[in-house]
């Protein structure tokens, strides 16, 4: 077919290879709010680490987020677009699959932080200008910028990370162990497979657990508000490091 050598038809077309789901490795709820507890400190992106914990948003996909995504009133977030680097640079490009693009309820959780983020924005354009320093201004309005205003960068996001990681001694992680950890704990809440698919977005049900069905929405929003309530409470979650001290012991 490459060399045009008079072959009329691509038999390998015919060959349809299934990828192979990620076991990789998650953290537990102790884990995850030791996370959040050291980027809330050490990272003014603690929102965007916030939003892959709770709503459990791809790397590329929580640096392609707009404001015009976000609705705050209401507490709903769009997820449409997703950062990536292409041979014309990085841009933001449609998700690969239709599953992957939803509506998901905002954790009141996310609500403060997200708010200081564009409010920072704002205070980062207004020093820069009023010093002379260079400034872009972001025609897409994305929410997470660096300190001169462009779009934050996975490879950045990444770095960020693993800072946080070392600096609070936790087991190695990548983002996409992140995002599986946010499916973790929902599974730890007895959440059904069906709602953890709408809430992660999987193309395919095989992911969580092999069960054929959609969510409704006011499932996807409790289990979202359980998911928030779990990281809000450092009494249970204290309760659950001990459980597992004693369950590992015995």
């Amino acid at each position: 077919m490459v060399e045009d050598i008079g072959v009329t038809r691509n038999v390998a077309k015919l060959v349809h290879v299934r990828a192979t789901t990620d076991s990789g490795k998650s953290w537990d709820a102790v884990s995850v709010l030791r996370f959040l507890a050291t980027a809330r400190r050490r990272t003014p992106y603690y929102p965007a680490f916030l939003v892959v914990c709770l709503l459990g948003l791809r790397r590329a996909e929580v640096c392609g987020l707009r404001w015009e995504d976000i609705d705050l009133d209401n507490r709903i977030i769009l997820v449409e677009k997703q950062r990536q680097r292409t041979s014309a640079g990085t841009v933001d490009v449609n998700l690969k699959t239709e599953t992957s693009k939803a509506a998901l309820p905002l954790p009141a959780q996310c609500i403060a932080p997200l708010r200081w983020a564009r409010m920072r924005t704002a205070w980062l354009r207004e020093r820069a200008i009023s010093r002379g320093r260079p400034w872009f201004d972001d025609p897409d309005g994305h929410v997470f910028v660096t300190r001169t205003g462009r779009p934050l960068q996975a490879a950045h996001f990444y770095l960020v990370m693993q800072r946080i990681i070392e600096a609070e001694g936790l087991d190695k992680m990548n983002p996409k162990g992140l995002r599986k950890s946010c499916g973790t704990l929902l599974v730890h809440l007895r959440v059904h497979p069906r709602v953890v698919k709408a809430v992660l977005r999987h193309s395919r049900i095989a992911t969580t657990m092999d069960i054929y069905a959609e969510a409704l929405d006011p499932d996807v929003i409790q289990a979202v508000a359980q998911l928030d309530r779990l990281l809000r409470q450092p009494a249970r979650i204290r309760e659950l490091e001990v459980a597992h001290s004693v369950s590992e012991a015995a």
